[in-house]
């Protein structure tokens, strides 16, 4: 029996030894992989960081107040978010992905927004087209006669207006044909480490393209607005 033992030492050695370099090897890729599984999703784009956009004027998801909109006023709702850490500008776009068309209709552009606010006042000023309170809508083309002042927004120190979808600069509110069913009105806000070499009158698809690669953060408010 004792020569027996004897033999087996070696084999029952080498197999606890074995055992043991392939638990190790088992737990080292565990360690690896939990070190900070979010910032490899952040590395292959899966993680946004997001943020919190309001307004006084309506709850998300919640219908627009129509002095917000073409039928009446048209001016342009309160609108916040928190403020991002690094953020150097913020850009809000607003537009409508339920509109008769393949893209969504575009209502608001504004970029260069000071990282310094946290958000935008109600009726934000259009210099370079009035900022005019018309029963029947600021649609009409005496309504946004320009001024020839730059599209900046009052107060917020160099913030520029873009172009909307109805040709016009600043903000139009929802409009959208009667008995067309309701519609979404999406108010997103981007955190950007960079301010924006754009124009005023910059379009929607300007604004994408040279916010590309530059997001640090985002936010959404969706309003609701129907014509019957």
């Amino acid at each position: 029996m004792k020569k027996i033992i004897f033999l087996l030492a070696p084999i029952l050695a080498g197999l606890v030894v074995t055992l043991f370099i392939f638990g190790c090897g088992e737990r080292q890729p565990d360690k690896k992989d939990g070190v900070d599984s979010s910032s490899i999703a952040k590395e292959g784009g899966g993680i946004m960081t997001t943020f919190t956009v309001t307004s006084s004027a309506f709850q998300n998801g919640q219908k627009i107040p129509i002095q917000y909109t073409g039928e009446d006023q048209d001016i342009s709702p309160q609108i916040s978010w928190n403020k991002i850490t690094g953020a150097q500008s913020y850009v809000l776009i607003c537009d409508d992905p339920d509109a008769s068309r393949t893209e969504p209709w575009v209502h608001w552009v504004i970029f260069n927004i000071p990282a310094s606010l946290s958000g935008l006042p109600e009726n934000a000023e259009r210099s370079g087209v009035p900022t005019p309170a018309c029963a029947g809508g600021i649609n009409s083309a005496s309504g946004w006669e320009k001024t020839g002042k730059p599209s900046r927004l009052g107060g917020t120190a160099g913030a520029i207006q873009g172009k909307n979808d109805s040709g016009k600069i600043g903000y139009a509110g929802p409009m959208p044909p009667k008995g067309h069913g309701l519609h979404h009105y999406h108010f997103k806000v981007y955190a950007l480490d960079t301010m924006l070499d754009l124009k005023e009158g910059s379009t929607k698809s300007d604004v994408e393209k040279a916010m590309k690669g530059h997001i640090v953060a985002q936010g959404e408010l969706t309003g609701t607005y129907e014509r019957k």
